[in-house]
């Protein structure tokens, strides 16, 4: 859940009404990128680059809806009121951003910021999915599947809690040296590690086997870090087959 008055961004794939509806029933905003043909008929005679759009709640979308409360409140309105922005970028290549925030207070320029954001999101969600392999599940229940969720989430923050300590530790090391590059703890070791270690961290945690595996860590994780340079010619590795596949249907 939320906290009030959060902006949720979204990719390109997430264009669904019933979402839209949840996060505004939260009393929240999102940021949705949208596909080229996405709404294409409610926005048909738009052409300003920066304007409001009632989104038609028509019977096909709402059948989309698996939230009965949400069905039941948006079958008596006729429209979602929202907002499309129509952003150029560098490159020349046209985007959509379709949001709830009316407030003119927020230019065009402010949303393009805004959603640059998301880059960080995308990053995490890597590690998330190709590293602790957040969509596989160990099985089909939904108690089972909300368990493996939050004991991924559990594992990443505390991954997150180790990268950022090991890599402040690695650069203070490389300053002391004269070492100007920046340097980063290679994450898929410090995540093997982790999956050995905190099993038996978290079975016994006195303090002397916490003391124990730390330092462990991090001679382990300190030794051989990255130079913190993207390398632009890295290929992506193939998608892995999900365990279960979830069937979604945009709206």
């Amino acid at each position: 859940m939320h906290p009030p008055k959060s902006i949720i961004i979204l990719d390109r794939g997430y264009n669904a009404m019933e979402l839209y509806a949840h996060i505004m029933s939260m009393n929240s905003y999102f940021i949705v990128r949208l596909k080229d043909k996405s709404y294409i008929d409610d926005r048909y005679e738009i052409t300003e680059n920066d304007a409001e759009i009632e989104l038609e709640l028509t019977k096909e979308r709402l059948k989309k809806f698996n939230n009965k409360h949400l069905k039941e409140k948006y079958s008596k309105e006729k429209h979602l009121k929202l907002r499309i922005l129509k952003i150029t970028l560098e490159n020349g290549t046209i985007e959509y951003l379709l949001t709830n925030i009316l407030d003119k207070n927020f230019t065009i320029e402010d949303f393009k910021e805004l959603y640059n954001l998301r880059w960080g999101i995308e990053t995490n969600y890597n590690t998330l999915k190709n590293r602790l392999n957040i969509e596989n599940y160990t099985g089909k229940r939904k108690i089972t599947i909300e368990q493996d969720i939050y004991s991924k989430f559990i594992k990443y923050n505390i991954f997150q809690y180790y990268k950022n300590y090991f890599n402040l530790l690695i650069n203070r090391v490389k300053r002391q040296k004269g070492i100007k590059q920046e340097y980063k703890v290679n994450q898929a070791h410090l995540i093997r590690k982790l999956k050995k270690y905190l099993p038996i961290m978290i079975l016994n945690p006195t303090k002397e086997i916490i003391r124990n595996y730390t330092k462990k860590l991090i001679d382990s994780c300190t030794q051989s870090p990255n130079k913190g340079i993207k390398n632009p010619t890295t290929t992506r590795n193939k998608k892995k087959q999900r365990k279960f596949n979830i069937n979604y249907k945009p709206t």
